[in-house]
């Protein structure tokens, strides 16, 4: 026997009306018999009930009359169509109905999608609604109702990744959540470029890698696989939508940076100045947009009227590709020249303005060229910028290194160093975690012919070092654990990457999640503790989800762990973690296991 009330659109709730329910497996056809059927799995309900119902996906009996109703295929809404000797009804409601068996679980029905019914008259009538329902157990819940929706897809601030989010968690399609083929419609995945990847950051977050050659791009529509495997938790026999969803730029998109490589001295007639702008940086593996121009820096106060050649200036700002070659003939000996460089990424974020001056010599000077004039590095990166140093034909043709001298020099200087020199070498090299983090370092090298002192010429790079995200370790997790067990998770084992600390430097946030309703653990944390102990029995038998975030120096990482506790009394097994997570080829991997007895085993 079941007591069944309805919840409608405006919040009111009908008298709850008795009737007995025997429930079984069914097919029904989602369209009717006029039409090639296709079938859903549905329901089949007898009732006897005074009262007239009506749930998609069942077909009833009542005193009233008979009353049948089809699914539709459409995952957002379905039709059904009622009829009865007293006529029908459609109504626009959200219900739910609860039916309690003798083995004591229940089951719930909540209503979702809009269904169109109409009367034996004609007459329109409410709307009803789709089906989903819910089977509890003891303390455990069981959804099978509909699968999540894709709520929308956005790019990374950076252009590198889609962040597609779901209403609702998943279970993040299983053993397949990290399959992109399996995940994404094949239109979609071919815009994705070479090998992307896919991540979940959480059960409601999937994440998307672009590879080499995408070609998404904002406005472009993404879509999933229509038989992907992402089904809510723990899993509907129905999965995700394959709706279309027009993908979204990202509300702050990082700019990119331009850079450009090029002699800082040029000699009159020493044929062209060559300007390259390769070494700009922030098109996510995509062509970037190049707007050059140039500009006069005059510094003779008395001759303030001095303007630049009308064909320079068309030459310059009519160039589009990376790089630019100005004739040595077009530019005036004694002068300084500015030429600017703009660049912008697909995502339509434009670069500051990045200037490079150059003087023009009465007398040949080297021509020097660093493979980049700007670099952003992580600290554990080593510096590496290489040098070309020669005479532009036709003026001295000289090439080999031995004719030059080098110096390099920077400022600030590092490590409590000299800021001049710190090498003599033609290439400049500076080994990983040696710079600081948030620092832009200014290196400036002298090229100096041999033969001629006097003939130098100079070039600049700057360095921007950046802090590296730490890395979150938990160390005890994805284990099972009988209930008569204590519970240790850590995470000393948690790396700077930066190299600056320790683990006792960090601040760590626990949380706990009990699987799969995602309701909050049955106790409370210690809050900033590496190691957290739970007592034995403090959880009981089902599985959780343990996160940690760690931070260090205002950034922070985050990962998760799965437990699984137990009823029964069985011994506990794990393998120590390794010193070092990574091991060099020639090296011997050694591999510890723990065990840990059931309670009462002597064995």
């Amino acid at each position: 026997h079941t007591s069944t009330s309805t919840t409608t659109a405006a919040g009111l709730t009908s008298v709850p009306t008795s009737s007995s329910t025997t429930t079984s497996s069914a097919i029904v056809p989602s369209s009717s018999s006029s039409s090639p059927p296709s079938t859903n799995v549905g329901m089949v309900t007898s009732t006897s009930s005074s009262a007239s119902s009506a749930f998609i996906g069942t077909t009833m009996s009542s005193s009233s009359g008979s009353t049948s109703s089809n699914p539709s295929t459409t995952p957002s809404s379905s039709t059904s169509h009622i009829a009865s000797s007293g006529g029908s009804t459609s109504s626009s409601s959200a219900s739910s109905s609860s039916t309690a068996s003798s083995s004591g679980a229940s089951t719930t029905m909540h209503t979702a999608a809009t269904t169109s019914i109409t009367t034996a008259n004609g007459t329109p009538a409410a709307a009803a609604t789709t089906t989903a329902t819910s089977t509890t157990t003891g303390s455990t819940t069981v959804s099978t109702g509909i699968a999540p929706n894709v709520t929308g897809v956005t790019f990374s601030n950076d252009g590198w990744r889609l962040i597609v989010t779901f209403n609702n968690a998943t279970d993040r399609g299983g053993s397949q959540q990290n399959d992109c083929p399996s995940l994404i419609s094949g239109p979609t995945l071919s815009t994705l470029g070479s090998n992307p990847t896919c991540h979940w950051a959480d059960p409601s977050s999937l994440i998307i890698t672009t590879g080499s050659g995408a070609t998404v791009a904002p406005n472009s529509t993404f879509q999933l696989a229509a038989s992907n495997p992402i089904h809510n938790v723990p899993g509907t026999s129905s999965n995700v939508p394959d709706t279309p969803i027009l993908i979204q730029a990202p509300t702050s998109p990082s700019p990119p940076v331009a850079g450009i490589t090029g002699p800082s001295q040029f000699g009159a007639g020493c044929g062209s100045v060559v300007l390259d702008g390769s070494s700009s940086a922030g098109a996510a593996g995509r062509a970037l947009i190049y707007t050059w121009s140039v500009q006069e820096v005059n510094n003779n106060i008395n001759n303030i009227n001095i303007t630049i050649d009308a064909g320079l200036v068309s030459l310059v700002s009519g160039a589009s590709s990376s790089s630019i070659a100005i004739p040595g003939s077009s530019l005036v000996v004694g002068r300084h020249y500015t030429f600017a460089l703009i660049v912008r990424n697909f995502l339509g974020a434009a670069s500051s303005l990045s200037i490079h001056e150059v003087q023009i010599s009465s007398k040949p000077v080297p021509v020097v060229i660093t493979s980049s004039s700007y670099i952003t590095i992580m600290r554990p990166m080593p510096v590496h910028v290489g040098t070309l140093a020669s005479f532009a034909s036709p003026c001295l043709n000289l090439s080999s290194a031995s004719s030059f001298t080098f110096a390099w020099t920077v400022s600030p200087s590092y490590n409590g160093g000299a800021s001049s020199p710190v090498s003599t070498s033609k290439d400049l090299k500076v080994p990983g975690y040696t710079l600081n983090i948030n620092q832009v370092y200014t290196f400036n090298l002298s090229v100096t012919l041999s033969s001629d002192p006097s003939i130098t010429s100079y070039a600049m790079v700057r360095v921007n070092v950046v802090s590296v995200p730490p890395v979150a370790v938990i160390e005890g997790g994805n284990a099972e654990f009988p209930t008569t067990v204590p519970v240790v998770l850590s995470g000393v084992s948690s790396v700077d990457s930066d190299g600056l600390t320790n683990s006792t430097t960090f601040t760590y946030i626990w949380s706990c999640h009990a699987l799969p309703a995602r309701s909050s653990c049955p106790f409370n944390f210690t809050v900033d503790r590496p190691i957290i102990l739970l007592p034995s029995s403090t959880l009981p038998p089902g599985q959780y989800e343990f996160n940690l975030v760690v931070i260090v120096r205002g950034v922070n990482a985050s990962t998760s762990t799965v437990i699984t506790i137990t009823s029964s009394s069985r011994p506990v097994a794990y393998i120590n973690p390794l010193s070092s997570p990574s091991v060099s080829p020639s090296d011997r991997l050694a591999l510890y296991g723990v065990g840990i007895p059931a309670a009462g085993d002597i064995s």
